[in-house]
């Protein structure tokens, strides 16, 4: 298997977008670099700790470098699954493009989020005084949209020597659809409290992400156990 065979590649489209939104996010911090303030201060001292002081060097290219090294990650992930089931398994192993497929939007969503926030963490710099936590909750409403659409393309579909394994796997599939309408239902909410309650959905986004998860998971544990 190598890293042109289809299934183990990211979509074209997803990476362009990752190079647009670093290229963008770069051109931005030049372009702001003058006005930038040498540094702010994120934290006064007090009690057993000093001041934390973020120099405008590290903000500028903090937002872009993450979304490369995040790029880097999802690119090799499907190759490191596909050595990963070859371990565990003897059996012919086959995901299809859907997984890929969610990493792709997983990756534009982040690069959505990303860049939206390095805006609003250089304006904090320059005095822009934009709404730090309004900006970053609704782009990150965005992201949960994004990927709840997407979510179930990534649902299970190899076929594995384990009667168990495969069993729950099975009973796994179905709970992707239903995690992906609650996960669009989320992500539509937190764009909602990012306009009226931004501090409240620091709370829910992510309470609502492991409740999803975790119901998909039960769900099939117990299909699996009533088989």
């Amino acid at each position: 298997m190598t890293p042109t065979d289809p299934t183990r590649r990211l979509p074209t489209g997803a990476l362009v977008m990752a190079g647009l939104a670093i290229t963008f996010m770069l051109v931005w911090s030049i372009v702001n670099w003058p006005e930038m303030a040498p540094a702010i201060m994120t934290r006064e001292a007090a009690g057993n700790h000093g001041a934390s002081v973020v120099p405008r060097g590290v903000t500028a290219v903090a937002m872009p470098v993450a979304l490369l090294v995040l790029t880097v990650f999802l690119m090799a992930a499907p190759v490191w699954d596909a050595k990963l089931q070859a371990r565990i398994s003897s059996a012919a192993q086959q995901r299809g493009r859907g997984a890929v497929r969610v990493l792709g939007a997983a990756l534009v969503g982040l690069s959505i989020f990303l860049g939206a926030f390095h805006v609003a963490l250089v304006g904090m710099y320059t005095g822009a005084d934009l709404p730090v936590e309004q900006i970053g909750g609704a782009a990150a409403g965005v992201l949960l949209t994004i990927l709840g659409v997407h979510l179930p393309l990534a649902r299970p579909d190899t076929a594995g020597a384990d009667p168990t394994l495969e069993t729950f796997r099975a009973s796994l599939g179905p709970t992707y659809r239903a995690g992906g309408f609650a996960m669009v239902g989320l992500g539509l909410v937190t764009i909602a409290l990012a306009v009226v309650r931004p501090a409240l959905g620091l709370y829910v986004t992510p309470a609502g992400v492991a409740i999803i998860f975790t119901a998909m998971v039960v769900t099939a544990v117990v299909r699996t156990a009533r088989r």
